[in-house]
Parts: structure tokens; sequence; C-alpha cells
């Protein structure tokens, strides 16, 4: 039926609940082609991971459909280390979201191809709920070092955070955030050069702890050119803890290239609360008082 349309059909969205035997996808993604292809996601939630679609099987898949511009994978199989690509995929791609072994696999891909130039400047990172194991937030690094050195000049950033483990999401921005003063350490947030635009989403059950918001502010600003930034289908409780004055004030004075700090669709303007924070410290006889002590 999708091959009889193939001329057509431009978008290919598959979001799965239930559990099909690997063969069956291995039978469908590699007898499917289709032409003008250029949006595809691939959704697997709850799903046993006996039952997802096979890397091989999605690599085939991809090869065979080189006019993708845009990319969303979420509970297929995750072999790793990524192996190398002998020959690149996606070079027409737009935007991506993926696990991050898909997100280096494909940077690395195009990376390695002379010839080809990189149309991508849509970056999304994902963790995935896994109830067997805590997902490993070291693996965000992994697929940021090749953000890093990625030659487009300016990319939009999303980061999304779909694991229940509180407690490695607040250590991963907490080891980051520890970096800052520590000369002997590198965090990769302070060599995304190529990062002008962020994007923090989560699922609907992730709520962020006070800890992870008191070190938000200071991670926000280690990103040397990010002039905006997003905070997306987040909770109502994490909207809540994250439109408080107090946070906002943080992030603008951490942020001094950002104008606005969007939170649910609503936008914060940062250079009003520069001003506040400025004439409150002023108030106080703090920096920019010229008062001495």
């Amino acid at each position: 039926m999708l091959n009889s349309g193939a001329s057509t059909i431009t978008t290919l969205s598959m979001k799965l609940l239930a559990d099909f035997p690997q063969d069956t996808w291995k039978r469908f993604l590699n007898s499917v082609t289709l032409f003008q292809l250029s949006d595809f996601e691939i959704i697997f939630e709850l799903v046993l991971p006996l039952y997802r679609v096979s890397f091989a099987d999605v690599h085939s898949f991809l090869g065979n459909h080189p006019s993708i511009e845009v990319l969303h994978l979420y509970g297929v199989d995750i072999p790793w280390p990524p192996p190398l690509l002998t020959i690149p995929v996606l070079p027409r791609l737009k935007s991506i979201i993926a696990h991050p072994f898909y997100v280096v696999w494909i940077l690395n891909g195009l990376l390695s191809d002379e010839k080809a130039s990189p149309t991508l400047t849509d970056i999304g990172i994902s963790s995935e709920y896994q109830s067997t194991a805590a997902f490993d937030y070291a693996l965000f690094d992994d697929a940021l070092e090749r953000v890093a050195v990625f030659p487009t000049a300016k990319i939009k950033l999303t980061l999304r955070f779909a694991s229940t483990d509180q407690n490695a999401i607040t250590k991963w921005f907490e080891d980051h955030v520890s970096k800052m003063h520590d000369a002997s350490k590198s965090s990769i947030i302070s060599r995304l050069n190529n990062v002008t635009s962020l994007v923090i989403s989560s699922f609907g059950y992730v709520c962020y702890d006070q800890m992870l918001i008191e070190v938000l502010p200071d991670w926000l600003g280690m990103f040397p050119n990010v002039t905006a930034i997003e905070f997306a289908d987040q909770s109502l409780d994490n909207v809540r803890k994250l439109a408080r004055k107090e946070f906002v004030m943080k992030v603008a004075v951490a942020c001094r290239k950002v104008a606005f700090l969007c939170v649910d669709k609503r936008k914060l303007r940062l250079d009003k609360a520069r001003r506040n924070f400025k004439i409150m410290m002023n108030a106080e006889g703090g920096e920019g008082s010229g008062k001495v002590e």
C-alpha cells in the first residue's frame, strides 16, 4: 500500500505501543521505498527491547531514503559503541532528535564525507525511559562532542529528558557546573560555540528537583553564544518553578546575550530582569553602586 503511493508520500510517522516480532519490522523496513520521503518518525513506547526495530533494519531504511530531511527516533535498537559509516546516510538531513547513539552515528558519518554540504541545523539529543536500568547521561556528552565540531555555524540544540531517574538528571547538570571553577577540567558545554539556540524539553512525568533548579542558571550561562533559551513540554510543576522571579533573574544575570526566556510558550523578558537586578544591587550597595566598603 505504501509503495503504491511512493510518488506522493513525503511524511511517514509510526508510533507504537504494541509488541511485534522483529522479523515483521525487518520485512517492512527492507521492502518499503518512498522516493519523496522527507519526514520520518518511528517511536516505540513501552515496547520490550526484544520487539524493537533492530539497528541493522533502521540503517537499511535510512540508507535507502537519502531524501529524509527530518528524523525522529525513539525506542529503537541501541548497539554501543556506534559502528563506523563507510557510506554516510541522510546527506540532506536538516533536523534530528534521537538517542545519543544515533546522533553520534549520523554526525560521524556526515563529518567523514568530504563532499557533504551539511544542512543540519536542528539537533536534538533525547534520553529514553528504561524500566530495567537508569539512563546513562554520559552518553549526552559523547553526542555533544560531535555537535561541537560540526561545521554548521548556528545550531539549535534540543536536550530532551525522558528518564524517571531524577538523581541522574540533576547529577549530569551538577557535574558540568562543578567544572566552571576548576581550571584542570573542561566541560563540553563551554565548547559548544556553534550552539546559538537552546531548548530544554521533558516528558510530562519528569519533575525537576530544587537542586537542579539551583544549578540551571549557571549551567545555561556556560554556553558561550546562546541567544535564545526555551523550556518546552514541561510539567505544570516545572513550569511553576521555572517561571519564578528568582529563577528568571538568575538566568538573566548568567546569560547576558539572551533577551527572552521562553517557558511553556510564555516569553519572559530578561533585559527587564537584568535592570531590576541592577536597581536592587545599587539599593543594597552592591555591584554598580559606587560605594566602597
